[in-house]
């Protein structure tokens, strides 16, 4: 089941025109939301978040936060999920193939909605990869969730090339932007830093959160501008975004360079855990990923 233009349709028979922009042009705009126990998480931040980039693309905002997010309750509901997530997309509709609309077209808005299954992986840990797919700083699609998802699709192809599940993008001047599908943190000393949004790093929900607590697990939390450098020296480095909550990094490539980072005594701690003979504090990244995911509830 799907919601389309405030209607409830089933996936199947949910229909959108082949002249749509966003499948000519890649012209619109999207949020993904995390739910459980029937809360859609950070629902205000996500809308507002939307509604920006729907002022700037001069798409028409032509639903309420409410009804939105009555309409992904409604779904929730329908699907008999307990966790899972959603899909806000908003496209441009069919105003022809130039780069400038030949005649309006009024929006069209989907909603989509997932359960989280027994089957998908559970881990703290991720192995990225320093890719060569340029994060353009200064563009829009830097700023904002469009449907040209293009270059973030590259990059992720080719980190899944050097064996990693994710990409770290540089900018234009070699700095560290973002994760393919997320912000990144470094964790440098008694501090996590994270590029700030003038470096090309998407401004997202959780990272707003971590910067809007100031500490985590004792670390103070601010923005810095980070080269590969950084990630060298770096205790840990971290992926944050609203699926995922948090996932430390393993094992980072860098062309022929594999940085190592120590996340054993974390995978130790995990044992622990379903071990209940075995006395082990948790670790300082174990703190650091539990931390982010509260924010996340």
């Amino acid at each position: 089941m799907m919601w389309l233009n405030g209607k409830f349709v089933a996936t199947q028979d949910a229909q959108l025109s082949v002249m749509d922009r966003a499948t000519l042009l890649g012209e619109g705009i999207f949020e993904t939301l995390r739910f459980h126990s029937g809360q859609i998480v950070l629902f205000n931040e996500h809308w507002a978040r939307l509604c920006e980039a729907a002022a700037f693309f001069h798409l028409a905002v032509d639903y309420s936060a409410d009804e939105i997010q009555s309409a992904m309750r409604e779904l929730i509901r329908q699907g008999e999920f307990t966790a899972g997530s959603l899909r806000l997309t908003v496209t441009a509709g069919s105003g022809g193939r130039g780069l400038v609309a030949a005649q309006s077209a009024k929006a069209n808005w989907i909603i989509s909605c997932v359960g989280d299954t027994d089957t998908e992986a559970a881990t703290d840990f991720i192995d990225l990869a320093i890719v060569s797919i340029m994060r353009a700083e200064t563009n829009p699609s830097a700023r904002f969730k469009t449907l040209s998802y293009i270059d973030n699709i590259a990059a992720r192809n080719q980190a899944v090339e050097c064996g990693a599940q994710d990409a770290i993008l540089l900018n234009s001047r070699q700095q560290i932007a973002c994760a393919a599908a997320g912000n990144i943190f470094l964790w440098i000393g008694n501090e996590l830093l994270t590029p700030p949004v003038s470096d090309g790093a998407m401004p997202g929900i959780i990272r707003a959160e971590i910067l809007k607590q100031k500490t985590i697990a004792q670390l103070t939390c601010r923005e810095a501008s980070l080269d590969k450098k950084h990630i060298a020296d770096a205790d840990g480095v971290i992926i944050t975004n609203s699926l995922i909550g948090a996932k430390a990094a393993h094992k980072i490539r860098d062309g022929d360079v594999l940085h190592v980072k120590d996340v054993q005594h974390a995978k130790d701690a995990q044992h622990a855990k379903q071990e209940p003979g075995i006395k082990k504090g948790p670790p300082r990244i174990e703190a650091i990923l539990e931390d982010i995911r509260k924010l996340a509830i």
